[in-house]
């Protein structure tokens, strides 16, 4: 039997690169976008040891012809759609990117697929800050009413409904993951985990004394990035598509998860170290984040696989020693 071809737009990042090595595992041929062959960062797909197992084509996501040449060429069956914007915070600083890397590039993608072939089977990834605040005795299920608070909640939200559109009125194979918060040693710069660990032991290193953050007060529900690529290949082996939230259903504050962050560096008590500085306070932040999983438990027989302790001492254990 041939091996099935599927692509992966932002193939370079963290899901992108842990995907690639999971469907290259699976026997898939993998191409990867990226918006330049020869000026793409390939350091996640070395550390994963699949750099020369992935066929990267250059890819303008929000160009209708650039994409029907990299379908004509790719002929996959399969297409995860994880490129754009990924940040909260700089979505608001930079809103149009966020509605165009995000929104408009899912449209993009939905047309052209109907165009050119509306066998492809299309996974559409969306996010938890889709439905806003949240307590924890009503946690976010997926019938839950969004309420976006942020650009990039805005852009998600957005191609939330398109997808279900598409869905509904071509009868295109398109699902749509909900995914909380999650982590891992491939996660971006930018992201506040990331941050902490790189300043951490930049303070261990005694190049720096204070770390500077804004709210700690904020509660997520933060997950595995591996564990969560596999909840993805796990929603597009479905027999139908639908809509599936992907988290741990535990939340925790993020002082809690810096001072376990502290406590196993070595460090001791984070407070004699961290600095409030209300520049870094998101202008509508959204407070407590909590999911109910449990569709994707039942359905697909998926869960978290390590637990938020464990997460912890994972990263610590790889970023700093």
């Amino acid at each position: 039997m041939a091996k099935k071809n599927v692509l992966i737009l932002g193939a370079t990042g963290q899901d992108g690169s842990y995907l690639s090595k999971l469907l290259v595992n699976k026997g898939y041929n993998v191409y990867g976008s990226t918006r330049d062959v020869c000026s793409a960062n390939l350091d996640n797909f070395k550390k994963l040891g699949i750099d020369k197992e992935i066929n990267l084509i250059s890819t303008t996501i929000n160009d209708f012809r650039s994409l029907i040449l990299t379908l004509e060429k790719v002929k996959p069956d399969m297409i995860f759609h994880l490129a754009g914007q990924t940040s909260v915070g700089l979505s608001f600083e930079l809103p149009f990117e966020s509605l165009n890397s995000i929104a408009i590039s899912t449209l993009n993608l939905l047309e052209t697929v109907r165009f050119f072939d509306t066998n492809i089977k299309l996974f559409i990834p969306c996010s938890s800050d889709c439905f806003g605040e949240l307590s924890i005795d009503n946690p976010a299920n997926e019938t839950t009413l969004h309420n976006p608070r942020s650009p990039y909640a805005i852009s998600k939200s957005a191609s939330y409904w398109l997808a279900k559109s598409y869905r509904e009125s071509y009868g295109m194979f398109i699902s749509v993951g909900f995914l909380s918060n999650h982590e891992s040693p491939l996660r971006g710069k930018h992201f506040v985990t990331s941050k902490i660990l790189r300043e951490i032991k930049l303070i261990k290193n005694k190049k720096i004394s204070e770390l500077y953050l804004g709210n700690l007060d904020i509660i997520r529900d933060w997950g595995w990035a591996p564990s969560y690529v596999e909840a993805i290949y796990r929603i597009m082996m479905h027999d139908f598509p639908d809509d599936f939230i992907v988290s741990t259903g535990k939340s925790f504050s993020l002082n809690y998860m810096i001072e376990k962050l502290f406590e196993l560096s070595g460090l001791g008590d984070y407070q004699n170290f961290i600095k409030l500085n209300n520049s870094q306070i998101r202008p509508n932040e959204i407070r407590a984040c909590y999911l109910n999983p449990s569709k994707i438990e039942k359905l697909l027989n998926w869960r978290q696989e390590i637990d938020f302790e464990s997460m912890i001492h994972k990263l610590v254990k790889e970023e700093l020693y």
